[in-house]
């Protein structure tokens, strides 16, 4: 059965500005990631990758894929000259690209993304927060403002919330965008960075901040019920006005006492949004004795780089089941545990890490962002315990501190 495989970041490394240093170290690990599980399944695939990354070989250790080059690459004609049964999209949900690129490959084979409906209800934070409050879901209390240059609506909004409180985009993707505002001094930096930013010329979600532990959910759904694969710790910086946040890795499985309410939210918050299925991930914040969703992500995350490595499950044949069949598997079992993390590195040494091969390494730190002063690696660390994976994890990171004489 041959299945496409599409990342936007690793097809449009080089060609499309949006995409970062950051962006694309997470990105590759996710297509890596994927694309070895859906040969392992024994799927023909073929992926796009930018002219760029070709010539770096970067999927060598996956497998037989077929690699096509998007350089002057249309998606919908490489669909329509291949028999592909199915394809799956990676990509971000902001500016509509991961229901443009779904809408687009829908006529011709299978989508085993969640339904455009689904990414355009769910990628709009204010539209988002609006339903799961009327379906009683549990959340942070949230406001919005509609325009951010008008500073008396934002004071009048941010009145109605004790400080610290959370700033981001109504459309935006990961930490893009999100302020910690701790203290008066910074709401008014904060407001300055609301009008001069584009990213929140939408809007701005306005939310209380929960003091708790910042989890996902991965989970498989039909569209009508889920089976939860894992719960994942993320490792968060979350900055404030003169600062930026960064998503820097997480651990999977998580174990903690509220799980089992925790899933019940997620389960909850899933069928408010008809067409969420296949692969998703849930972001939510954990206290003692409860849950608070934050986001859905309507596809592929990065935590499936930690998640496929404890897994005894097949993801891509999940996935297929629950799309084509609406089947989903009684139970999901576990080994072990994964730490990933992404490390940034001083630009210069791109090159010599990306030639060393270090095992553990799941993306090296790709030469591609001329005059930048940072690139970023994404390892990893595995163990049966979570004690071994994090030694491990350490190994590799001592590793890469000795490559560049730290």
């Amino acid at each position: 059965m041959k299945v496409f495989v599409f990342e936007f970041a690793s097809a449009y490394a080089s060609i499309n500005k949006t995409v970062t240093s950051s962006i694309l170290c997470e990105g590759l690990a996710m297509l890596k990631t994927l694309l070895k599980d859906f040969v392992k399944a024994g799927y023909q695939v073929t992926t796009v990758l930018s002219p760029s990354l070709i010539k770096f070989k970067v999927l060598k250790e996956v497998g037989n894929v077929e690699v096509v080059s998007s350089q002057g690459l249309s998606l919908k004609e490489l669909v329509e000259t291949h028999d592909f049964y199915a394809s799956y999209i990676i990509a971000p949900e902001s500016s509509g690209v991961l229901e443009e690129k779904v809408s687009l490959l829908t006529d011709n084979c299978l989508s085993l993304n969640c339904s455009v409906e689904a990414i355009k209800n769910v990628r709009n934070k204010m539209n988002f927060y609006r339903k799961i409050r009327r379906g009683k879901v549990n959340t942070p209390f949230t406001e919005f403002i509609k325009n951010p240059s008008d500073t008396l609506e934002a004071m009048k909004v941010l009145k109605e919330f004790n400080l610290p409180l959370v700033l981001k985009p109504v459309e935006g993707v990961g930490c893009s965008g999100i302020q910690v505002v701790k203290s008066k001094s910074q709401i008014k930096l904060a407001l300055k960075k609301l009008k001069k930013e584009e990213i929140y010329k939408k809007g701005v979600v306005v939310q209380e901040f929960i003091k708790g532990i910042n989890a996902s959910v991965s989970l498989i759904s039909n569209g009508s019920k889920i089976i939860p694969l894992t719960l994942n710790y993320q490792f968060l910086n979350l900055g404030g006005p003169n600062s930026s946040s960064i998503y820097k890795g997480g651990l999977t499985p998580l174990h903690v006492n509220s799980q089992k309410e925790a899933l019940e939210n997620v389960s909850k918050t899933i069928k408010l949004f008809k067409g969420l299925r296949g692969y998703v991930g849930v972001d939510l914040v954990l206290t003692k004795d409860a849950s608070f969703i934050v986001e859905i992500n309507p596809r592929l995350t990065t935590s499936y780089v930690g998640v496929s490595k404890v897994l005894d499950a097949n993801t891509p044949r999940l996935i297929m089941d629950a799309v084509l069949k609406k089947k989903l598997p009684m139970k999901i079992e576990t080994h072990g545990f994964t730490y990933f993390l992404k490390l940034k590195v001083p630009y210069n040494f791109s090159n010599e890490i990306l030639k060393s091969r270090l095992e553990g390494v799941e993306v090296p730190p790709m030469p591609l962002f001329e005059g930048e002063k940072s690139n970023y690696v994404l390892i990893t660390g595995y163990g049966e315990g979570r004690r071994e994976a994090r030694n491990n994890l350490l190994r590799v990171k001592k590793k890469i501190e000795t490559f560049l004489g730290g």
